[in-house]
């Protein structure tokens, strides 16, 4: 064998043997510190998890039928006013030089409100009787409307 092989295997071996000073080769397991408690950890996480998903699984499904049975609440504002929602029950075109206190004073004779408007298909608002009119009050309010110079186009809404 050369030289430089055996000084290597020597260098090699010196190496491989324990020094004096060296501790002794610790038991199985003892140097890892902190992984037997991260283990036993994710053990008992899966466990507790297994056991809730099971108890969720298999629990009575009374409390879910009562909730999807139940008739779900109507969104309103706080600024609604308490009862039925107005419906419209005239449709009208007011003129483009109509003022809002023409606007106003002409609504409040005529006993009617509004509901909607103007609509996206142009200038059209949608009225409603105030609370308290019946059928007759409404068709009065129709006909004043229509005798108005600033209504362009007033008519009824379809039933």
């Amino acid at each position: 064998m050369s030289r430089a092989w055996q000084s290597l295997r020597s260098r090699l071996d010196d190496a491989a043997e324990p020094q004096a000073g060296a501790p002794r080769a610790r038991r199985l397991g003892a140097g890892r510190g902190w992984m037997p408690w991260v283990l036993a950890a994710m053990i008992i996480e899966s466990v507790g998890l297994g056991a809730l998903g099971a108890a969720l699984w298999w629990r009575p499904a009374t409390r879910a039928v009562a909730m999807a049975t139940a008739p779900a609440a109507a969104y309103r504002t706080l600024a609604a006013p308490e009862g039925a929602p107005q419906v419209a029950t005239i449709r009208v075109v007011f003129s483009s030089t109509m003022t809002l206190a023409q606007l106003e004073a002409l609504l409040s004779a005529a006993r009617l409100e509004v509901v909607a408007g103007p609509g996206a298909a142009g200038d059209v608002w949608s009225l409603a009787p105030t609370p308290g009119s019946n059928r007759a009050a409404t068709l009065a309010a129709l006909s004043r409307l229509r005798a108005s110079p600033a209504v362009r186009l007033a008519e009824p809404v379809s039933p």
